[in-house]
């Protein structure tokens, strides 16, 4: 056959003749599901609390009810601030100093320490 010899088969267009399928196997049965294995209860994410409000969050924001109105001094990574407690929230308090106010988040504070008038 030369290389400038026509196709054989069918034009572009025209319906390709089909071929039977070949027969069903019978040998091959599929498998039945895997049973999903239990999860013990005492089985915790490890991302469980890492997006929602902590634990130390919810201590802190107790401690800090009990020192509503009175001043105390913040350590934060960015600096101390003294200042009067006017609002505790359950992701942040509010601190009031000179008629500014900062909201702090708990994840920032180092330490909070009450200051005593003299």
């Amino acid at each position: 056959m030369s290389e400038y010899a026509p196709m054989q088969g069918p034009m572009f267009g025209q319906p390709v003749p089909s071929q039977p399928l070949p027969p069903e196997s019978t040998e091959f049965t599929p498998l039945p599901p895997e049973p999903r294995p239990a999860i013990d209860r005492g089985w915790r994410s490890p991302f469980r609390g890492l997006f929602g409000k902590s634990r130390r969050g919810h201590l802190l924001a107790q401690q800090m009810q009990q020192l509503m109105g009175q001043r105390v001094q913040v350590a934060t990574f960015s600096g101390k601030l003294d200042g009067e407690v006017a609002g505790v929230y359950p992701d942040n308090f509010l601190v009031a100093k000179e008629g500014q106010r900062y909201y702090i988040r708990w994840d920032a504070i180092a330490y909070v320490t009450p200051v005593e008038e003299l």
